[in-house]
């Protein structure tokens, strides 16, 4: 499966999460030319709820402009028992894992998870990481 969006949010199974994702796999590629782009999920958590992701796997290559990971973009919300796996591509806050954890409220939480696979950002000023940027 291939998921693209050309005005933002982009995930491989959802754009964003406010409830509770359980034991969820998505594979395949998913391409923004803007932000929070994941390969599960690409915001989870908002502004005035906090998304769940649990024992959930994503593989594939995702690529945006910023707030970019292998499972979630930006996360404002918890992470439990989840493994991303795939290329990771973008211009700013890009990680293997999860593009930027600090969210809208900077309450975002990650236990017990992986991320494996090659990670760019294409800003030579930009900080990427293997799990997380931010």
């Amino acid at each position: 499966m291939t998921a693209t969006s050309e005005d933002g949010v982009a995930g491989g199974l959802v754009g964003g999460n406010d409830g509770t994702i359980r034991n969820a796999t998505a594979t395949g590629s998913v391409t923004s030319i803007e932000g929070a782009v994941g390969g599960l999920v690409g915001a989870n958590g908002g502004e005035f709820d906090d998304g769940t992701i649990q024992g959930a796997t994503a593989s594939g290559d995702v690529t945006g402009d910023f707030d970019v990971g292998g499972l979630v973009g930006e996360n404002d919300g918890t992470i439990r028992d989840a493994t991303a796996a795939g290329s990771v591509t973008g211009e700013r806050d890009v990680g293997g894992l999860v593009g930027s954890n600090v969210g809208r409220n900077g309450n975002g939480t990650i236990r017990d998870a992986t991320a494996s696979g090659s990670v760019n950002g294409r800003m030579l000023w930009v900080d990427s990481s293997g799990i997380i940027q931010e």
